[in-house]
């Protein structure tokens, strides 16, 4: 009888010690705090810096400094729009980890413009191309866009944003496009704060050499 009472009692201490022990290691992984935006956004050759996280866990309190950031061995190319993912990893003194990410999204300001839009070029003497086809595309530096089929005559050119949003206006650079001539008349156009987005502006064309005429163009996107 004594040898049962001694083998029940030792048998449940040994399970009220396990138990213990289990709950001072702690059975709950650590929790993890993305600090700043997520998905973050960062502007083509912008600057960009890791808003970090926290950690907390319910057995080692703070554990924020054990955290692995994949920012430092891999952060975001600024320089390249594209999508990336950033992990943030820590693990606690009972070996659970925890693994949070972050979706960064490194974007061209003038993203908003792309599109197949409706032109018309009017110029001085007279109309040129109307009502054509026009395709603008953001380029691979922040703020710049490209106006593709300008005049239908399947020539490219670029313009620069002002802002980063309807209602901005843009700037015209002067290009050569073989025999043609684009250069700026007021230098700038604007867009309009309202869908569909449609933009004006006004330029001096020269064709072949010939008299510079007086354009505006109007693109309204489809």
């Amino acid at each position: 009888m004594k040898k049962r009472l001694l083998f029940r009692y030792g048998f449940s201490f040994l399970i009220l010690f396990v138990l213990g022990d289990c709950k001072k290691k702690g059975t709950t992984p650590p929790v993890i705090t993305l600090q700043g935006s997520n998905p973050m956004i960062i502007s083509l050759q912008g600057i960009a810096t890791d808003p970090g996280a926290t950690a907390q866990d319910n057995q080692d309190g703070n554990i924020t400094s054990k955290i692995i950031s994949s920012w430092s061995s891999t952060p975001p190319n600024v320089n390249q729009k594209g999508h990336y993912i950033i992990t943030y990893t820590v693990s606690d003194a009972a070996g659970y980890t925890t693994t949070a990410a972050r979706a960064v999204n490194v974007v061209n300001d003038a993203d908003f413009l792309n599109g197949i839009y409706n032109s018309d070029d009017t110029c001085a003497v007279s109309t040129v191309f109307p009502y054509i086809d026009t395709i603008i595309t953001s380029t691979t530096i922040n703020k710049q866009f490209a106006i593709h089929n300008f005049r239908g005559i399947g020539k490219s050119v670029t313009a620069n944003l002002n802002g980063i949003a309807l209602g901005s206006s843009f700037s015209w650079q002067n290009q050569q496009l073989g025999s043609d001539t684009l250069s700026a008349a007021t230098n700038t156009g604007s867009i309009s704060n309202l869908t569909p987005v449609t933009f004006s502006f006004i330029y001096l064309w020269s064709s072949g050499g010939s008299t510079t005429e007086s354009c505006t163009g109007m693109y309204i996107h489809q």
